[in-house]
């Protein structure tokens, strides 16, 4: 079994946990398609860690990150990142709200 979904929202993982989390992401031997982190205090850092970590992920379709902290420079990062990786990442109801999706 093979898990696709992960569900951390309301954990209080913040950017550290944004962090080890795009870790994992840069690693293509997982196989997750969606990760909501919804209500987890993430702001520009733990953006930055993730949106990088998504130029190499070949799995991930969705990536919801609504109710954090993610300002202007954090929702760049993602904007950067994907020109390569064709991921939906939802920013709603974030320090500054936008919704993201990059089509190849």
């Amino acid at each position: 079994m093979t898990l696709e979904e992960l569900y951390l929202g309301c954990t209080g993982i913040g950017d550290a946990g944004a962090k080890s989390l795009a870790q994992v992401l840069q690693n293509n031997i997982n196989r997750l398609k969606i990760i909501n982190l919804e209500h987890n205090a993430i702001g520009d850092n733990g953006a930055r860690d993730l949106a990088l970590a998504l130029r190499n992920n070949k799995t991930l379709t969705t990536l919801d990150l609504t109710h954090n902290k993610i300002g202007i420079p954090g929702a760049e990062y993602f904007f950067e990142s994907l020109q390569s990786s064709p991921v939906k990442v939802s920013l709603e109801e974030n320090r500054d709200s936008c919704h993201l999706v990059v089509e190849p």
